[in-house]
């Protein structure tokens, strides 16, 4: 437990932030729109294949041990995304943009919620390990080190879960309106620039 909480805490000050386009972009005049699109991925795991058995001169089973492979899994999920042109833009742009003030307020909280997430997940997860050190050095009191060790394991732990879903918040593919919402607001916007769509190849 003690190596799992000090990986997520390496994660914490080591991952990147969830990739996505740049905030701040401004009206071009361009139309927007809302784009769906499959996101892929390839997790490795490890698969128990076979074990094998240690016997002594009597047949007796003395050790044994266990047999792994790696393999690959593909994963597929469904997002979608808005754009104005060709240039993906972020959801708080977009709503920003298209003028629904009540959408651009859901989704600046939504990512203000996850970054206050992975702050606390992020304090939550160091304030574990130093427990779980500090119990290494506590000497004549079991119980006090039982407690500092498995205290610092649980609050570490969760705070892993605090970080790990405060990124998902962050996420473009995660909003906080549903896609209907954001399809209508394309809709209404290039609506009011009075003129048709300049053709396809991601222009709109």
């Amino acid at each position: 437990m003690y190596r799992l909480i000090a990986v997520c805490a390496l994660a914490a000050g080591c991952l990147p932030a969830p990739h996505g386009p740049r905030s701040g972009a401004v009206p071009t005049g361009d139309r927007v729109a809302v784009v769906d699109d499959v996101k892929t991925w390839t997790t490795t795991y490890e698969e128990k294949v076979g074990s094998t058995d240690y016997k002594n001169a009597d047949g007796e089973v003395v050790a044994s041990s266990d047999r792994y492979a790696t393999r690959q899994q593909r994963h597929a999920k469904k997002i979608w995304y808005p754009v104005q042109g060709p240039s993906q833009i972020t959801d708080e742009d977009f709503f920003r943009i298209t003028g629904d003030q009540l959408s651009l307020e859901r989704s600046e909280a939504l990512r203000a919620k996850g970054r206050r997430y992975a702050a606390l997940g992020t304090g939550s997860m160091l304030v574990g390990i130093a427990s779980m050190i500090a119990a290494r050095f506590v000497t004549g009191n079991q119980g006090l080190m039982i407690g500092l060790y498995s205290g610092g394991g649980i609050v570490g732990l969760a705070g892993g879960y605090g970080f790990m879903r405060g990124r998902e918040m962050q996420s473009p593919d995660n909003h906080a309106v549903d896609r209907s919402t954001a399809e209508l607001d394309a809709r209404r916007y290039n609506g009011s620039l009075g003129r048709p769509a300049l053709g396809i190849g991601g222009r709109f």
